[in-house]
């Protein structure tokens, strides 16, 4: 049987099939922009099964139509809160973003000690799953260009500052640069406080890290982070292939 995972974000769709029986085929991911996400999918072969995260209930809606018509087996599947295979021990879970549990699950399928999981996106979220298959809960702050974005939108004088991932000085020298390096370190810092936070409880659990600026944030972390830059669709494939109940 063919499988197709779906992240359905704001401006991109990362997508990833492949055959159930193998393991997730990270080589065969791929983004589209959402302008493309449509002619894409009708250009797969036969889909047999579909698991589906998404922030994105317009494209949503047009993608689970297209699919509904394409696929052999049941119809798409889209992640939420009542159907997670973890157990979440948070306050309202309907709230929860699908993104966040499939991450959280592809953490608990590689790890046996609980994990860490650190999205560095648009905005940042850093969680914890147990060993006992539990979501805990965690954190969510401002990303980088969210930052630079506010300090420009709520001040009266500083410049809306474009992010260089160049930068590799502690402080700046004038004001553009003084920024950057502000919102770099600060970010850099909120990571590693909360992981450290996280790590007095957990033992030595593994950190992984995934999300657009995930590279630029590991070579701060401990040796036993890793990061994955599919860790969502990993999760929504592991889904997909274990758990037949789904469709």
């Amino acid at each position: 049987m063919n499988l197709l995972v779906l992240d359905i974000g704001n401006s991109h769709v990362k997508l990833c099939s492949g055959r159930m029986d193998q393991p997730f085929p990270v080589n065969a991911c791929e983004s589209v922009p959402v302008s493309q996400c449509k002619a894409r999918i009708t250009a797969l072969g036969s889909v047999d099964r579909c698991v589906i995260s998404s922030v994105n209930p317009a494209l949503l809606t047009g993608i689970h139509d297209l699919l509904e018509n394409r696929l052999t087996s049941g119809t798409p599947y889209l992640l939420d809160a009542a159907g997670s295979p973890l157990q979440l021990l948070v306050k309202s879970p309907a709230t929860l973003g699908s993104d966040r549990i499939a991450a959280a699950y592809a953490a608990h399928c590689r790890s046996n000690l609980g994990a860490i999981v650190v999205d560095a996106g648009t905005a940042v979220t850093i969680d914890r799953v147990n060993r006992h298959a539990q979501f805990e809960g965690g954190v969510i702050f401002p990303g980088i260009e969210m930052n630079l974005k506010a300090l420009h939108d709520q001040t009266g004088q500083l410049p809306l500052v474009k992010w260089d991932r160049r930068l590799n000085r502690t402080y700046g020298d004038d004001t553009q640069s003084a920024i950057l390096a502000g919102v770099y370190w600060s970010q850099i810092g909120g990571v590693e406080r909360v992981i450290n936070n996280y790590l007095a409880g957990m033992g030595n659990a593994p950190i992984l890290v995934t999300g657009g600026n995930g590279r630029m944030i590991i070579e701060h972390l401990p040796d036993n982070a890793e990061f994955v830059p599919e860790l969502v669709c990993e999760g929504l494939w592991n889904m997909g292939r274990d758990r037949n109940d789904l469709m």
